[in-house]
């Protein structure tokens, strides 16, 4: 079966879907025929994903919140596939690490992939239905990246539950996997760069990837991304689970 042709009528969950990589995700597979259920917390960017693709479903939800999360999640009906691609960027180096922002970022990048994954998971499991999940990752996960510890560290950790999820749920017929894409300019990157300080050189950093790409020295698109993280969801990748895979153009062997 072809990667796209694995989504008609099939159900999906796509965490972060009102902008980036995540609307692109979202946008992509309702296109392809699937019954998106787009999930952010901005009201806003839900309201023109709807009007761009009337048949989504928006859930309006702030992943930072466990219990809420959880109740929206659990009002869903089971899908076949989980996206989640919710993050958020916080700067800065070790030893200025705070422990707000440590808070801030895990509650999203990691605690909220561990709440939505077992909702859903366990619906796949009651309904006796094979599925897939893919975690949106960073290279920052596989290569300790300079100025961004609290976030390297969570996508390192993120990388790592996706290998536990994938071991104990390879029983029910369900595949985890990670896409790690290098520096995408989304409005999220481009945020971060705009809240430089002397202790976080937004800036400095993403010159500093872009100049350790040895392969394919361009920025990595959105639609790359996409293309992706389809594949590893769809029936085109049966056996692939438990991966990481790198978006960033030989980065991580530079």
């Amino acid at each position: 079966m072809s990667c796209e042709s694995s989504f008609k009528g099939k159900s999906v969950i796509v965490t972060g879907a009102g902008r980036g990589i995540g609307r692109g995700i979202a946008v992509k597979l309702h296109e392809l025929g699937a019954n998106v259920y787009a999930v952010s917390k901005n009201p806003d960017n839900l309201t023109t994903l709807k009007t761009d693709r009337p048949n989504t479903h928006p859930v309006a939800v702030d992943l930072s919140n466990w219990e809420a999360t959880r109740e929206a999640v659990e009002k869903l009906p089971v899908v076949d596939y989980l996206v989640n691609n919710a993050g958020i960027l916080i700067g800065g180096n070790f030893l200025d690490v705070l422990p707000q922002d440590f808070d801030a970022v895990c509650n999203v990048n990691l605690k909220a992939v561990i709440n939505i994954s077992q909702v859903v998971a366990k619906k796949m499991i009651a309904a006796e239905k094979p599925g897939s999940i893919v975690n949106v990752s960073s290279v920052a996960g596989l290569k300790a990246i300079p100025e961004a510890c609290t976030y390297s560290t969570l996508k390192a950790g993120l990388d790592h539950l996706t290998k536990i999820m994938a071991i104990e749920l390879a029983p029910f017929k369900i595949r985890v996997n990670s896409v790690n894409p290098g520096a995408v300019l989304t409005d999220m990157l481009a945020s971060s760069l705009e809240q430089s300080t002397p202790q976080y050189d937004g800036t400095s950093m993403l010159d500093d990837f872009n100049a350790r790409i040895p392969a394919i020295q361009k920025i990595i698109e959105i639609d790359e991304i996409v293309a992706t993280t389809l594949f590893l969801l769809s029936d085109a990748a049966p056996m692939i689970t438990g991966s990481s895979v790198a978006l960033d153009g030989g980065y991580c062997i530079g």
